[in-house]
């Protein structure tokens, strides 16, 4: 058997499995699944660490936020560097942003954030 042929009985052998068919957008979208999973939780504690975690699209950090009550949530999301300037900006006109007034490292991070990024 030549060596073509062995690669070409392999690459058929593979195509039977059905491990081959997850491919990265399969993954990518068990992933986001996954993490919508976590910010669904009923534990503030999973949500908060979910939304701390790096892997998180903005999109959904955006939608975590606008939808978010307690406040140790709220903080990890405001911490993370993935959520956008404009969002932060509406916070600080929120009703929410109250919640955080004596917090002052929250409160460095975001006018660090809007300065850097304005």
């Amino acid at each position: 058997m030549s060596l073509k042929q062995i690669v070409a009985k392999a690459q058929e052998s593979l195509k039977g499995n059905g491990s081959t068919g997850k491919n990265a957008t399969w993954y990518n979208k068990q992933n986001k699944c996954f993490i919508v999973d976590l910010l669904n939780n009923d534990d503030p504690t999973v949500r908060a660490a979910a939304v701390s975690c790096e892997f998180v699209p903005a999109k959904m950090l955006q939608n975590a936020f606008s939808e978010e009550t307690d406040t140790d949530v709220i903080r990890a999301i405001l911490m993370q560097p993935k959520l956008s300037v404009t969002s932060l900006i509406a916070f600080a006109s929120d009703a929410k942003c109250t919640q955080f007034e004596n917090d002052e490292e929250l409160c460095t991070h975001i006018k660090e954030r809007i300065v850097k990024e304005s």
